[in-house]
C-alpha cells in the first residue's frame, strides 16, 4: 500500500451530513457575535455621548468671558474657577477688571439645582455690607459655558463665559 500525499492547505473532507450541520451552526454564531458587537457599540455610544444630564452633576471647571452692566454699560473681562465642596455645593472664585484697570476678585458659594430638562442652575447670594447690600447671581451652566445675571449695589447685569477646562 502506498502512502497518500496530504496537502496541509486543503480543507478537510467532510461527510455530507457533517458539512450540513456545520453550515447550520455558522449563522447562529454570526448572529450571536453580531448581536454582542451591536450591544457593545450601543453601550459605548451611550456612555461616551455628551449629555446635559451628565454635565448637570458637575459644573466644576474654569471659565473665561465677560461681565456687562445693564445699568451703566460698563463691562470687563472675567474669569471663574468653580470647584465642588463637600456639602454638594460649589465654591467659585471670580476675578476680573472694572474700568479696564481696577482688578477685583471674590469667592462665593454656588448652590446647584437641575430642572426637568437637565439644565444646571447655579445661584449665589453674598452680603456685601450695610452700604452695598447683597450680591445675587443666577446662572445656567452647560458644557460650553456659564451664562447668567447678577444684581449688586444698585447695579444689575450679565455674565457670559466660555468653559476653558
Amino acid at each position: 500500500m502506498g502512502r497518500r500525499s496530504v496537502d496541509k492547505y486543503a480543507a478537510p473532507v467532510q461527510s455530507r451530513s457533517n458539512a450540513k450541520s456545520n453550515f447550520q451552526k455558522t449563522p447562529s454564531i454570526m448572529v450571536t457575535s453580531l448581536g454582542r458587537l451591536f450591544v457593545l457599540f450601543v453601550l459605548i455610544a451611550i456612555y461616551s455621548a455628551p449629555s446635559s444630564q451628565a454635565f448637570a452633576q458637575s459644573p466644576a471647571g474654569v471659565y473665561r468671558g465677560e461681565w456687562r452692566s445693564g445699568s451703566n454699560g460698563h463691562r470687563g473681562p472675567m474669569r471663574a474657577v468653580v470647584q465642588p465642596t463637600s456639602d454638594g455645593n460649589y465654591q467659585a472664585r471670580f476675578s476680573g477688571r472694572f474700568a479696564l484697570i481696577i482688578p477685583f476678585t471674590y469667592k462665593v458659594a454656588l448652590h446647584p439645582s437641575v430642572d426637568p430638562n437637565g439644565n444646571t442652575f447655579l445661584t449665589a447670594e453674598k452680603p456685601l455690607g450695610p452700604i452695598l447690600g447683597s450680591y445675587r447671581m443666577t446662572a445656567v451652566a452647560d458644557p460650553s459655558g456659564l451664562n447668567g445675571n447678577f444684581q449688586a449695589a444698585g447695579d444689575n447685569g450679565s455674565i457670559r463665559m466660555n468653559r476653558v477646562r
